[in-house]
């Protein structure tokens, strides 16, 4: 069985991090996504909103491409990162 989509981060929220977010909003937003999105599939900006890149429709982009990685080689391109 492979599963074709993974809706987990698919959201029409848009976060924009920047200096002025606390650590606590910071916290809030990354448990947020941790709950609803599968690791392997989760972009960079996702794990780490530190880094203050916006995490908008672009992370949709990455979750294809890894999507797209997986149905030609039936290997996830980030196997371990089910371990973050």
């Amino acid at each position: 069985f492979i599963q074709l989509c993974d809706f987990g981060s698919a959201t029409t929220k848009v976060y924009l991090p920047d200096e002025t977010w606390s650590v606590k909003k910071r916290d809030y937003v990354e448990d947020e996504m941790t709950k609803v999105t599968t690791p392997m599939y989760r972009a960079p900006e996702m794990l780490d909103t530190y880094n203050n890149y916006p995490i908008n429709e672009q992370v949709d982009i990455w979750a294809l491409g890894c999507l797209l990685y997986y149905l030609c080689f039936i290997n996830h391109p980030f196997e371990d990162s089910a371990k973050l």
